[in-house]
């Protein structure tokens, strides 16, 4: 995403608020946070990855972790 991104916003910065989609590990929150609210627009990507839905294996519904949970909270 962040490669997509920066073909088209040459000033892109990158933080991890979550280290993975199952990780509870809030930590870099805060961060994630300070830097969505110095930037002008800031997109945030949640959801998962090909660990639990690639070809063949479909998600059966769309949720959330609890860590990304609160970084969408925190950053909006």
């Amino acid at each position: 995403m962040v490669d997509a991104v920066s073909q088209y916003v040459p000033k892109t910065q990158f933080v991890k608020g979550v280290p993975g989609v199952s990780s509870s590990d809030t930590s870099g929150i805060p961060n994630a946070t300070a830097a969505a609210m110095s930037s002008d627009a800031t997109v945030l990507v949640l959801g998962t990855d090909l660990t639990t839905a690639h070809e063949g294996r479909d998600a059966t519904e769309l949720s959330f972790s609890s860590a990304q949970l609160e970084l969408a909270r925190s950053v909006a």
